[in-house]
């Protein structure tokens, strides 16, 4: 299912419609009306993290940790694949703080959901996402001192 706006949809379609069909030339148009996201930056760290400028604000991906996590799990599953059932059909029955004690411990199993970054990286992604959310503008600075 496409989170592309409809108006965004229809747009495209508009400045497409009207071009000459040459790949070139379609970016073109639909850079020059900021259909286009930017491009993703890469922030080096052990599971590389991504950022990309968005309409309202800021995407991070955390894609190759996540990866990580969910190729441990296929090879636990292919180990023991009834006592990972087991596990899961346990997660998937708890509710409140038991699921999330349940969800922590095989996501610390399996790798973590945290990595450290040390102050060169931390460095680059502060960098990176003030330079993707742009300059606060004061009527922000305002509210937020408030």
């Amino acid at each position: 299912m496409s989170t592309t706006p409809e108006w965004v949809k229809r747009r495209a379609e508009m400045l497409l419609g009207s071009a000459a069909n040459t790949p070139a030339e379609m970016v073109r148009l639909l850079d020059d009306a900021g259909l286009l996201l930017p491009a993703a930056s890469m922030v080096p760290a052990p599971y590389p993290i991504t950022v990309r400028q968005t309409g309202l604000g800021v995407e991070i991906s955390m894609l190759t940790l996540v990866s990580a996590l969910i190729t441990a799990l296929a090879a636990e599953s292919t180990e023991d694949p009834e006592g990972l059932a087991d596990e899961l059909a346990e997660i998937d029955a708890a509710s409140g703080p038991e699921r999330d004690e349940l969800l922590q411990a095989l996501v610390d199993r399996l790798g973590g959901a945290t990595q450290s970054l040390g102050a060169t990286a931390a460095r680059d992604l502060a960098e990176r996402l003030l330079a993707a959310v742009g300059p606060v503008l004061p009527a922000q600075q305002d509210r937020s001192a408030a």
